[in-house]
């Protein structure tokens, strides 16, 4: 009798502890509703286990005034906008001759004018009229087919105005950004020992904004279905408040 009487009472308390268990620790509900992570999708197409490895990039100077412009304009019932992709402060580059690019959101058969210049010089280095008409998306402007090189040391500022009206240039539509030439030597040795795809993570870590975007952009033309080349190319857009075309290079990724 006394030891059923026990086993009773031990039963009882041990019920009650339960009971106070669950009451001062409750369940996360948003933890205990989250689905798993699945992985996502590589180029080729397969799950991988890895999230995309994505620039992140880090300006060469924090804090350095604003040199990227941009503007819109409204055109034949059409809003036509030209935006350079470039950092909003001075970017680096690696090459004397690097390549710009710049985004175009309509088709236009207006002219479109090049213009690089440099900290010092009154005249432009390079004043010229690009081959059109042009499509609506990104171009590339090459410095090498232009026969001017960089010098190091300096500040360049190149711009990419749209003409609606030759005969009233107050009415152009610019935009572009800076740039500089830097010493590759301290980056060789790492650039060299990354793998081809993860070239880019060094280049962007260490401001090297227009290297870094001319290898995406050669690896989307060259495989317009890379995936990671244009989640990379998004994310650094993103990162220097050029959402707009974050988004579009996202869109096209997700497809």
């Amino acid at each position: 009798m006394k030891r059923s009487m026990l086993a009773f009472f031990a039963l009882g308390v041990l019920a009650a502890l339960a009971t106070a268990e669950d009451r001062s620790a409750p369940v996360n509900p948003a933890r205990q509703a989250a689905p798993p992570v699945s992985a996502a999708p590589s180029p080729t197409g397969k799950q991988s286990a890895a999230a995309p490895a994505l620039p992140r990039y880090v300006p060469p100077a924090r804090g350095a005034p604003r040199m990227r412009v941009g503007a819109g304009t409204r055109a034949g019932g059409a809003v036509a906008k030209v935006e350079a992709l470039s950092p909003e402060s001075l970017g680096h580059t690696l090459s004397a001759s690097p390549s710009f690019y710049w985004h175009l959101s309509e088709p236009t058969q207006a002219r479109i004018d090049f213009t690089l210049t440099d900290e010092a010089s009154v005249a432009p280095l390079v004043e010229t009229t690009l081959s059109g008409p042009f499509s609506a998306g990104v171009h590339r402007i090459e410095l090498t087919g232009l026969g001017v090189q960089l010098a190091p040391g300096t500040q360049y500022q190149w711009f990419v105005s749209l003409v609606p009206d030759p005969e009233e240039r107050s009415a152009d539509v610019v935009a572009g950004g800076g740039v500089a030439l830097v010493d590759a030597s301290p980056l060789r040795a790492e650039l060299d020992a990354a793998p081809a795809d993860e070239q880019v993570l060094v280049l962007a870590r260490n401001g090297i904004w227009y290297d870094a975007v001319d290898t995406l952009s050669r690896r989307i033309e060259s495989a317009p279905t890379d995936a990671l080349a244009r989640q990379q190319l998004a994310s650094l857009l993103e990162q220097v408040g050029l959402a707009d075309l974050a988004a579009e290079e996202s869109a096209v990724s997700a497809q």
